[in-house]
């Protein structure tokens, strides 16, 4: 059988990124976080893996204010996940008005009063 030229481009993306995952799983075993190298692990291989066992909404919230997000989007206390976890904003505010989100429709994308 012979691949197309968008076959193999999509092999090799496909394959680059389990790459990537299975490098960020061992990376979060070396920094002691199994269950969140376990949450990756399983994103990689389904329920031929098992899962990260569940945590607390406590936990969570601890873990993704002082580390990092996997690619699964288990927060990591460490920082070698694949992605920083920033600290948001659940709200916006208009300046001119210190209205906050319910000034109108359009507030909550950062656009008050629309």
């Amino acid at each position: 059988m012979k691949w197309t030229a968008e076959e193999r481009t999509t092999a090799a993306r496909v394959y680059t990124q389990a790459a990537r995952k299975a490098a960020e799983a061992v990376a979060l075993e070396r920094a002691d976080d199994m269950d969140a190298a376990i949450s990756v692990w399983h994103s990689l291989f389904g329920d031929a893996f098992p899962p990260a066992p569940h945590r607390s909404v406590q936990n969570a919230l601890t873990a993704l204010a002082a580390g990092s997000v996997t690619s699964a989007g288990w927060p990591s206390t460490t920082q070698v996940a694949q992605q920083v976890a920033a600290p948001g904003r659940s709200w916006s505010r208009n300046p001119q008005t210190g209205a906050g989100a319910a000034a109108g429709p359009g507030a909550a994308f950062g656009h008050p009063g629309e």
